[in-house]
């Protein structure tokens, strides 16, 4: 016979002893570092260098993964962290 996790139910939902929170806040995904010319201009040259170097010593899959990397930091980088909304209750986070 299996147990089941004691729910009440208020105006169709169901609630846990989860739901009884004593200190409830919102926090960002991750901190998100604004990055100057500076910085893209570095980034930049350190990643063409590192192509041009791959590719004349024959490691075209080095520069290939290289180019990835940068394209999916690229894509992380420009979106929007998501808001994460935390509970501490009597049982945990």
């Amino acid at each position: 016979m299996k147990k089941q996790k004691k729910q009440t139910s208020i105006a169709g939902e169901n609630h846990s002893r989860f739901d009884a929170s004593v200190i409830e806040w919102s926090a960002p995904e991750y901190h998100r570092y604004e990055k100057g010319v500076l910085w893209y201009v570095i980034a930049a040259v350190l990643l063409t260098g590192i192509v041009f170097y791959a590719i004349s010593t024959g490691g075209w899959t080095f520069a290939v993964a290289i180019l990835v990397f940068a394209g999916v930091y690229a894509l992380i980088y420009h979106k929007e962290p998501k808001r994460l909304n935390m509970q501490l209750s009597n049982v945990g986070i």
